[in-house]
């Protein structure tokens, strides 16, 4: 009921609603699926930006490619960045598995409740 007259304060706080938890769970399903949103939304920015930082060190490494040995070392030291920066990458996508994850039990759990609540409903 809190969720659902009040949708748009669930939408700009979902991490009040991801701290809130039983909260939410005793009230509405729309906290969850805004968490939700945001759990996939922001490792995706994060990769986003990892991967323009890696196209800007990559840029880097055209312009620094002159013979010096200062200059070896600083193509070194961005390849080292991009390879940082891949890793990066790769964590980010296991969070996003990793929360996939979690939203298929989230969402297992509300079919569990409102399959629990249709069985009390015909008992009664």
């Amino acid at each position: 009921p809190f969720c659902e007259t009040n949708s748009t304060f669930c939408e700009s706080n979902s991490p009040f609603c991801e701290s809130n938890s039983p909260f939410c769970e005793s009230n509405s399903t729309l906290c969850k699926l805004n968490s939700i949103f945001c759990k996939i939304k922001f490792p995706l920015l994060r990769i986003k930006f990892t991967l323009l930082r890696i196209k800007f060190n990559l840029l880097q490494i055209k312009f620094n490619f002159l013979p010096t040995k200062f200059n070896l070392y600083r193509i070194k030291f961005t390849l080292l960045r991009i390879k940082l920066n891949l890793l990066q990458i790769k964590f980010n996508l296991l969070r996003i598995k990793f929360n996939l994850l979690q939203n298929k039990f989230t969402l297992l759990r509300i079919k569990f409740n409102s399959l629990q609540n249709k069985i009390q409903s015909f008992a009664k």
